[in-house]
């Protein structure tokens, strides 16, 4: 398995930094103070300019799976390039940001999606998951890859320090990585200054 290193460059998207902007906003309003670590981090906005990167030109339905805070959700729906967005998550998190109220969100579990096979042209699933304990996460990805008809983009923690934090229950490294994405292509997201460890992206195709 061949990884290929990618550093992250800044966040350029002009859309992209609008809701950058739009969430620190919505951060000091709800909390008072700009100081912390906000919504996402800078290395996280690099991490979705550059997944947003990868989206097939040619998808008009993308299922973003484990949307948070929405960031990417937004971005999607906010875009107009696509005929369906959906985001799922497990519920609905405590500081879940929906721009659009049209946008269409759904609270369902990764492991067990309510859709049918080939249900959406790109299925997009970040820093997710190393979230899901045991064999559940292979459940999931069996999931993902049932429903995306094109293509499917997961990006995880790669070579995490141990030990884990509590609310990790999968460790990827480079075996790992071969193991469960034996088909990918696979990109290691390096952080600006190499500060933290990078993310592994698995871009399949179908």
């Amino acid at each position: 398995m061949t990884m290929t290193d990618i550093p992250l460059p800044p966040v350029s998207d002009p859309l992209l930094k609008l809701l950058r902007e739009y969430y620190g906003y919505k951060y000091v309003e709800l909390h008072g103070k700009k100081s912390g670590k906000g919504f996402y981090t800078q290395h996280d906005w690099r991490r979705i300019q550059y997944g947003i990167e990868l989206l097939d030109p040619d998808s008009r339905s993308i299922l973003d799976v484990g949307v948070g805070p929405s960031a990417l959700l937004n971005y999607l729906q906010l875009s107009k390039r696509y005929d369906q967005v959906t985001g799922i998550d497990l519920r609905r998190y405590s500081k879940q940001i929906l721009v659009d109220e049209r946008t269409d969100f759904r609270v369902m579990d990764a492991t067990a999606l309510a859709f049918e096979d080939d249900s959406y042209d790109t299925v997009v699933c970040m820093e997710v998951l190393e979230h899901i304990p045991g064999d559940a996460m292979s459940t999931a990805l069996e999931e993902l890859r049932r429903v995306a008809r094109k293509q499917l983009i997961v990006s995880v923690p790669f070579d995490e320090p141990r030990p884990l934090p509590s609310y990790h229950h999968q460790y990827f490294d480079a075996a790992r990585i071969a193991e469960v994405f034996p088909k990918a292509d696979i990109r290691l997201l390096q952080r600006p200054h190499r500060k933290g460890w990078p993310w592994a992206i698995a871009i399949e195709t179908f």
